[in-house]
């Protein structure tokens, strides 16, 4: 027989496991990993999303210890099963055509416990957690396969005898075009546009900045191409802070450049108008008038020259350094994981 202090006990235990399912319910789906920076303009009521600098593989073995192992079925199922816009604030890297993105995740509850929970029939979805990362593809091969084959290695028949043709015609185009292009043309190409700016100056030859120089740039900040940011909310919706910086930055240099070619362009349409008025003049035989105004035109055209001549050193100035600048602001900025993390299904206000 038990004691009274052991039958409390007994009756305690009992109902914290009647209660604890109730509990896991009205709280998040997964717990939220250590050191994450919560991404405030993503995800919404059903959603919430974080930014971690570790590894994916650091972050999803943390959670294969507590909500179960992730895998690329459920991330999917989660992914495209969320009420957020899941395709807002994507990277550039996201839509690269030489990283692919990958998503594993933990269904922690079936769409049936979520309806029954909400007593909703319309909020069919499983929820859980689930983490997204980005990984760059291998380079395509560059030489095609063994010719009198197709693509995957089968003999064509006569039906396919005019697209293997055309196959390795293709494919003999190709070998010569990367004959004629070097390695390092060959690794700039791919770059993508965050090293934008940083091509330019290459490829003007202004300042002394090599190929050598862009690659060396390449090398340790291209780990961009493939990272998470923040999501930035503009006048024209959600952007990721990669896109956002990238379009700011341009501006900024673009109103920079115009600012300095604004004199240039007042002088040249004073000097259209002066050449208007010195013709009608020299047609109306107003000949002193033609003088004066004559002499005004080669004051234009000295201001006109030295306009053009500061619009030039601004256009053309190295600006080797402010892109490098912006390099430097999206690697503070830049992670490794995002991860997704459900809210109780009794927050959503259903």
């Amino acid at each position: 027989m038990m004691s009274p202090r052991q039958s409390l006990l007994a009756n305690a235990a009992v109902l914290l496991a009647l209660l604890a399912p109730a509990a896991r319910g009205a709280g998040p789906a997964a717990p939220l990993y250590p050191g994450t920076v919560p991404d405030s303009h993503a995800g919404d009521v059903t959603v919430r999303v974080y930014l971690s600098h570790d590894a994916p593989a650091k972050v999803t073995a943390w959670y294969a210890k507590r909500v179960g192992a992730l895998t690329a079925a459920d991330g999917n199922t989660l992914w495209n099963a969320d009420s957020a816009d899941t395709l807002s604030g994507r990277p550039l890297g996201a839509v690269d055509v030489d990283a692919t993105v990958e998503r594993v995740g933990r269904v922690t509850m079936d769409q049936s416990t979520v309806v029954r929970a909400l007593k909703d029939m319309t909020m069919t979805k499983d929820i859980g957690v689930f983490c997204e990362f980005m990984v760059r593809k291998p380079a395509q091969a560059e030489q095609s396969g063994s010719s009198g084959q197709s693509a995957n290695g089968e003999s064509g028949g006569a039906g396919s005898q005019q697209l293997e043709q055309m196959r390795q015609q293709l494919a003999e185009a190709n070998r010569q075009l990367l004959a004629s292009v070097s390695p390092e043309d060959r690794k700039i190409g791919r770059m993508s546009d965050l090293f934008e700016g940083l091509r330019e100056e290459v490829a003007g030859e202004q300042h002394g900045h090599t190929k050598q120089d862009l690659i060396a740039v390449y090398e340790k900040y291209k780990h961009l191409e493939t990272a998470w940011y923040p999501t930035v909310k503009t006048a024209d919706g959600l952007e990721s802070y990669d896109r956002w910086l990238l379009a700011r930055d341009k501006a900024r240099l673009n109103a920079k450049r115009q600012k300095a070619a604004a004199p240039t362009v007042a002088a040249s349409a004073d000097m259209s108008a002066l050449a208007a008025r010195i013709q009608a003049a020299a047609a109306a035989g107003r000949m002193d008038e033609v003088r004066a105004l004559g002499a005004r035109m080669r004051g234009a055209m000295a201001t006109q020259q030295g306009a053009s001549n500061r619009a030039k050193a601004v256009v053309l100035a190295d600006h080797w350094d402010y892109w490098l600048a912006f390099l430097k602001d999206l690697d503070a900025h830049a992670y490794r994981t995002r991860i997704w993390i459900n809210t109780a299904p009794a927050s959503w206000g259903y």
